[in-house]
């Protein structure tokens, strides 16, 4: 995200941040065209799983050395942390961050609710995006292996 330019979430999720808070009140879905207009849309999406709320200084700092190894730009990127397994349904993600490539780490394609599975490091087309899904940043890191795979997939990805 634009230092100094503060990100306005669509309500679907802030409502997976916040699914066990003390007070749920129920919230109306709003028009999509309201929620996408405040959301700079970038051709790419990254979904990360971390227990955490927002990425840790390892997983961020790794997570940028593999954009800055494709040559992508990390204000091209809209990068999101949950902590929810479950997390929201491709077609609001895509549809709010108007992604045209959708990388997730740590989430199986079922967590956004994609009708398919297919294994990790396999770039999948969908509906006009891609897909590619792999284990968790910590995972990758320690695993040279999974590590090769994964800029493979990345070259082909980012060609």
């Amino acid at each position: 995200m634009a230092k100094g330019k503060p990100a306005i979430l669509p309500n679907f999720l802030i409502e997976s941040l916040y699914r066990n808070s003390l007070i749920m009140e129920p919230t109306k879905h709003q028009d999509n065209l309201d929620v996408n207009n405040n959301i700079e849309k970038k051709g790419i999406l990254v979904v990360v799983f971390s227990s955490e709320i927002t990425l840790n200084e390892k997983q961020d700092a790794f997570l940028q050395s593999i954009l800055k190894a494709c040559k992508i730009e990390s204000n091209k990127v809209n990068i999101i942390c949950t902590s929810n397994p479950q997390f929201g349904d491709y077609t609001q993600l895509i549809t709010s961050f108007g992604a045209e490539k959708c990388l997730l780490f740590g989430l199986e394609p079922s967590a956004i609710n994609l009708p398919m599975n297919f294994p990790s490091f396999q770039i999948q087309q969908y509906q006009n995006q891609q897909y590619l899904w792999s284990p968790s940043l910590e995972e990758i890191e320690m695993d040279k292996a999974q590590k090769l795979t994964l800029w493979n997939s990345l070259q082909k990805l980012f060609k």
